[in-house]
């Protein structure tokens, strides 16, 4: 998958927001948004929202870095990627459709091979949920630093400058949307981020240049793009919350200890989008290993074993042996690429 990164403000380098494939995250937060107990559901519309939000306007300004990194034929590598998630989508829909008793993305794994896939699954897609929330810190300290160098700030004893500023105002702005527990109380802060998106799309005349200053539609995009991450954190970290409060049997802890865990798990992402300093070779990494396995192998293998026995057409079978070699080499050849890039910046 193509390298992803942050770039500087409309001041004269391009914006780019953190991508990866967005079929992919999809399924992930649809998967784990069903996972949650009534008492935290929402309507059809507020989950609409909810899930609308996760995966809009993220890649909207990184499709011409991916571009200019592949060239113009990459663009027929987005439509493979898309056809590829939108098949295997389809797959874990087939799954969860196979037991009564299959609620959540992790289930399926548990029905298909036990405690084993279950555990598998669930780390790799709490794993990327994570790593993509620290992506939107280090997208707003990044993008803020641009727009206003030099700041600094006397914070408990310690001084705050630059990026690692902005990583903490950003993270005290999106403080209190974690504690929300309930996915129709998020709703509203869905909607703000699809106003964001609609925004940003609306505000750009060609992606393929970078933004001029001094123009209202580069300040409208400037703002969006900063509202963007603000809008979405929340929601992929609530099912990161919600396994924790399940894990140590909180769940009826009340609303003290979902905030006591959100904030714990908000802090982390601070101190670690605070010190990593290879944000672009961590999003490559991302999709190129977590997103593959989560959204191209794990589906095809889960829908192979729980469908075998009934029998599968011989063309599926070789559309999935083709999605399966095609998802091993990806994610092989990227995630050895990104850890080189990694390794290298030490």
């Amino acid at each position: 998958m193509a390298e992803q990164k942050v770039a500087a403000s409309a001041l004269g380098e391009p914006l780019l927001l953190p991508g990866k494939d967005q079929a992919g995250l999809a399924d992930d937060v649809e998967a784990q948004l069903t996972s949650y107990h009534a008492g935290a559901s929402a309507s059809f519309s507020r989950t609409c929202l909810n899930l609308t939000n996760a995966v809009s306007g993220i890649g909207v300004l990184s499709m011409p870095y991916a571009v200019s990194q592949g060239g113009w034929l990459s663009l027929l590598l987005f439509a493979v990627v898309g056809t590829v998630c939108c098949y295997t989508g389809t797959l874990i829909e087939r799954c969860m459709r196979a037991d009564g008793s299959i609620a959540s993305y992790p289930d399926i794994g548990r029905f298909a091979f036990g405690a084993v896939g279950r555990r598998a699954i669930a780390f790799f897609m709490y794993v990327e949920l994570y790593l993509v929330a620290i992506s939107f810190l280090v997208l707003e300290g990044d993008n803020l630093d641009k727009l206003f160098p030099g700041a600094s700030m006397e914070l408990l004893g310690y001084r705050l400058h630059g990026k690692q500023l902005f990583i903490v105002l950003a993270a005290a702005v999106i403080l209190p949307t974690t504690w929300l527990k309930n996915l129709g109380m998020l709703a509203y802060v869905s909607a703000a981020g699809l106003v964001a998106s609609a925004a940003l799309t609306a505000s750009l005349s060609q992606v393929t240049l970078n933004l001029p200053s001094g123009k209202l539609y580069t300040k409208i995009a400037i703002v969006t793009t900063l509202v963007n991450p603000l809008a979405k954190y929340a929601l992929l970290v609530a099912p990161i919350t919600a396994a924790v409060e399940e894990k140590f049997s909180l769940q009826h802890g009340g609303a003290p200890a979902r905030a006591a865990i959100s904030t714990a798990i908000l802090a982390s992402t601070v101190v670690v989008a605070s010190t990593v300093p290879f944000f672009g070779y961590l999003m490559s990494f991302i999709g190129s290993f977590l997103s593959v396995m989560a959204t191209v192998l794990f589906p095809c293998l889960c829908y192979l074993k729980i469908y075998k026995a009934d029998g599968i057409r011989r063309t599926e079978m070789v559309a999935i042996a083709g999605i399966l070699l095609l998802g091993v080499f990806v994610a092989v050849t990227g995630t050895y690429t990104s850890l080189q890039q990694i390794i290298s910046t030490f």
